[in-house]
């Protein structure tokens, strides 16, 4: 059995110290001849951090060719200036590719911008769309397209009232079939009902 209240040795946090940062649990408890919650306590009382906890890049089973965001984002945080490269915001950064193609992961392909800076340069590229040059409707490219060759409010405007329209006929007629399937499970309650209602009112009127 391992003693749990053993006093640390200089030479075992020495090693710990230098070993926990790589992460290998295993070479860690061999070692100190401890558990692993008994390291991990005494790790954090003396703040370190493991940098590598699984297989990165291509060693990883869940490799998908470089093309995962936490990839090329990892790449341009330590090997680039994390601000924007027109505007030098430090908020809301993004990593773009200059030759559009996510899988080129080079330091020669990427670039850091800011969300407005990142939409401006696909408008360089694309122009206000893939399809279309300018809204169909207004015939203006002051807001973003947004679908089927309109802008943001264009396509609001157009597309949100038959959607509306859609809806409240949709609830219409969900409606009226529950009514009809209520009314028909229940149907002998409704008639008993409806002829004690009738009897009360030829009785009120005969008065």
């Amino acid at each position: 059995m391992e003693k749990i209240n053993k006093k640390w040795l200089k030479e075992e946090i020495l090693f710990l110290k230098k070993e926990f940062e790589k992460g290998d649990k295993n070479k860690l408890v061999k070692k100190i001849g401890r558990n692993w919650e008994a390291i991990y306590i005494k790790a954090r009382r003396l703040n370190l951090k493991r940098k590598v906890r699984f297989n990165l890049g291509k060693s990883n089973g869940q490799w998908k060719g470089g093309v995962n965001e936490d990839y090329y984002n990892r790449i341009a945080r330590e090997n680039l200036v994390w601000e924007c490269s027109h505007c030098k915001s430090k908020k809301k950064l993004e990593i773009h590719h200059k030759d559009r193609n996510r899988k080129n992961n080079r330091l020669s392909n990427l670039m850091v911008l800011c969300s407005k800076c990142h939409g401006k340069e696909h408008k360089k590229l694309n122009g206000w769309s893939l399809k279309f040059k300018k809204c169909v409707l207004c015939g203006k490219t002051k807001y973003p397209h947004f679908g089927k060759g309109y802008c943001r409010l264009c396509y609001k405007k157009t597309f949100r009232k038959e959607k509306d329209k859609e809806y409240r006929l949709r609830t219409q007629e969900y409606q009226k079939k529950r009514h009809r399937e209520y009314y028909l499970k229940n149907k002998e309650k409704w008639d008993r009902y409806y002829k004690s209602a009738q009897r009360i009112s030829n009785g009120i009127q005969g008065r």
